[in-house]
């Protein structure tokens, strides 16, 4: 049965910290390569089980023996276009933004309902290195609208890749890192009115969706490319898995099994060290899918993570209301559609709810949460910059108050299963198609506003070979979870009988959630299926 150590006999507390040395033998930090602190030695309890193995094994098999990788490259006729790219799914399921990818509707919607939903911000001013103005916009406001007008009235956003700048793409490949301007329109759509492909105006001119359109189409491209490289590397990478592995290893090595948070978060750490171990070894190693596929290659895409870990990254900013209102997006009035924000706030408090209510179980007060001495060594090695280096960890590594702990577990449960999935699942959906999002560009970003031409965006996409590895790779990234979100096992706080009927409430309050966003994608022609409970991973395991 879970137990505070505190409120132990001395004997039992004897046996929780001989099983700690234990554990601490096992579970050992590799620390100081530059990258958030992880497992040195992968643990046999931490490995995938058979099952696991098998269905990750059989997607790879289905999926590149439905590609056919010779018999792709053999019939692929690059002088179709981008249409080349349509007959690639002989037996896959074809990627529905297939039919609208070339809209402007589309690359707006993407910001909000894609898989890097993260980045966009209300624009209070045009940054001085971003060249527009109202002559660069005109015609694209609704009738007597000024920029400044649309700005001050909270309907302009920016996306801003500041963080690619410095980073290298791989010899032969391109990666720019763009600023974008959009607004909502009066359907309530985010559009688009302005891109600049590089951070200062030197990299070439302004462009608007009133350009030529195959040169318009080609700039759209160059970004989706850039949003590939920060969705994969941080959004997705570093934000979930890798920090996620900090916070699993110290778990065992400093809460006891028979600590009630160590219960409460299990399930929740389960396969993460696996997967991330696979990455490490093979998908992030040298000639491996990343290696192959994104423009940064292994060694670009590692230095992207090591720049924002060692930076400006923090734990506070997985804070989703603090997140969403230093963005500017929390109003739904001014930012309509951004199902994201929309599902991810009563995701956030179902499974405070539920953190609440098991905590109170053990803790009474904050004297309990002050008292409990594995709890503040587990807050004090996440903290230490020597060992976990969690920059912004709640009470700089001392956890005096319940609601400091009830808001730590919400966040951490929050990032694994339900952030986690909205960046991972729809991976084939968007990256599935290469002319929507392309891992790599091999032309370099237009400097001029001359007229392009499909064919020439064609020969700047990869080619048959790279684009199956992409296709082979998003496919298994999206595997669909057979253990969703609340599905926990017999074992979960198995001594502790209480807290079944708390399950069953958090699943109730899960299907609440699920049913009111089926109600909602029936209405919107676009279904946004991310953080519908029933799809939502446990953990980061994929």
């Amino acid at each position: 049965a879970a137990s505070l150590p505190q409120n132990d006999a001395r004997s039992r507390q004897r046996e929780r910290q001989q099983l700690l040395e234990a554990a601490r033998g096992l579970y050992q930090f590799q620390i100081g390569d530059g990258f958030p602190p992880y497992v040195k030695l992968l643990p046999k309890d931490e490995e995938f089980t058979p099952e696991k193995q098998r269905r990750m094994l059989w997607d790879i098999v289905g999926t590149m023996a439905d590609l056919g990788l010779a018999a792709v490259e053999a019939g692929f006729e690059p002088q179709k276009g981008l249409h080349a790219y349509d007959g690639m799914y002989p037996l896959l399921d074809k990627p529905t933004v297939i039919e609208r990818f070339r809209t402007n509707e589309e690359f707006g919607r993407q910001r909000l309902a894609g898989v890097n939903p993260f980045l966009i911000r209300r624009c209070n001013s045009i940054p001085d290195h971003f060249r527009v103005n109202d002559e660069t916009v005109a015609g694209l406001l609704g009738k007597g609208e000024t920029l400044a007008s649309a700005i001050n009235g909270g309907r302009v956003y920016l996306l801003d890749y500041k963080v690619l700048e410095g980073i290298s793409a791989k010899t032969g490949r391109y990666v720019c890192a763009p600023i974008c301007l959009f607004h909502v329109d009066q359907r309530g759509n985010l559009m688009p009115l302005a891109i600049q492909l590089g951070q200062s105006p030197d990299a070439g001119p302004t462009f608007t969706p009133t350009d030529e359109f195959w040169l318009w189409q080609t700039v759209k491209t160059h970004v989706q490319c850039a949003d590939a490289q920060v969705q994969e590397a941080v959004s997705h990478l570093l934000r979930t898995h890798l920090v996620m592995e900090t916070f699993a290893v110290s778990v065992h090595r400093q809460l006891s099994a028979g600590h009630p948070v160590h219960q409460l978060l299990k399930p929740h750490m389960r396969f993460t060290m696996a997967i991330n171990h696979a990455a490490r070894t093979s998908m992030l190693a040298p000639g491996g899918p990343i290696d192959k596929v994104m423009a940064l290659a292994r060694e670009g895409v590692l230095a992207l993570i090591s720049k924002v870990w060692n930076s400006d990254w923090s734990f506070a900013q997985y804070d989703l209301h603090a997140d969403l209102r230093a963005r500017g997006v929390d109003d739904p009035d001014l930012l309509p559609n951004y199902y994201y924000r929309d599902d991810a706030l009563p995701m956030w408090g179902a499974i405070e709810e539920f953190v609440t209510a098991v905590l109170r179980l053990f803790y009474k007060g904050d004297l309990d949460v002050a008292q409990d001495w594995e709890l503040q060594a587990w807050a004090r090695e996440l903290a230490d910059p020597k060992m976990g280096n969690i920059r912004g960890f709640p009470g700089n590594g001392r956890l005096d108050t319940f609601d400091q702990l009830n808001r730590l577990l919400t966040t951490i449960i929050f990032i694994v299963s339900a952030e986690h999935s909205s960046t991972n699942n729809g991976q084939y959906d968007m990256y599935g198609y290469i002319p929507n999002v392309p891992g790599a560009m091999y032309s370099p970003p237009p400097t001029t506003r001359q007229a392009l031409t499909e064919a020439s965006l064609a020969k700047a996409l990869p080619g048959a070979m790279i684009s199956s590895e992409q296709i082979a790779m998003v496919h298994l990234l999206s595997e669909p979870t057979v253990e969703p979100l609340g599905r926990y096992g017999p074992e979960f706080f198995a001594g502790t009988p209480q807290v079944e009927h708390l399950v069953l409430r958090f699943n109730q309050r899960l299907d609440d959630i699920s049913r009111n966003i089926e109600a909602r994608n029936s209405r919107i022609e676009v279904p946004y299926t991310y953080l519908d409970p029933r799809r939502v991973y446990q953990s980061v395991e994929i």
